[in-house]
């Protein structure tokens, strides 16, 4: 461990264990099944055009919020929801830039 992250926190701080009601909010979260959420109606069809407004790509943002924020499981989803596959490849590549994104902002935070 570098020397700098020894004097800003002690210890005992980088070897305490996650509270446990965090562990079980987090386990809850990730194996929620998607039934037991009620989920928006599915979008109107697609302009096949590539936008980046895509109306999979907001259904996709709703799906995350209701799954608290979980992009990977809403994610999965969506892409079982859509039955053209040239739609499928370009929203599993516009999805995941977008995840990045978000992943890199926080990270910024």
């Amino acid at each position: 461990m570098y020397a700098a992250f020894r004097q800003i926190l002690p210890k005992q701080v980088w070897l305490k264990p996650l509270p446990k009601f965090f562990v079980n909010q987090q386990t809850r979260i990730l194996t929620q099944q998607p039934e037991h959420i009620k989920l928006p109606p599915t979008p109107k069809p697609c302009c096949l055009a590539g936008c980046t407004n895509c109306v999979w790509v907001e259904y996709a943002h709703k799906i995350a919020d209701l799954l608290n924020g979980c992009d990977e499981k809403a994610q999965e989803i969506v892409l079982n929801k859509v039955p053209d596959p040239v739609l499928r490849s370009f929203l599993k590549v516009e999805l995941k830039s977008i995840q990045q994104q978000r992943e890199r902002e926080h990270f910024d935070d």
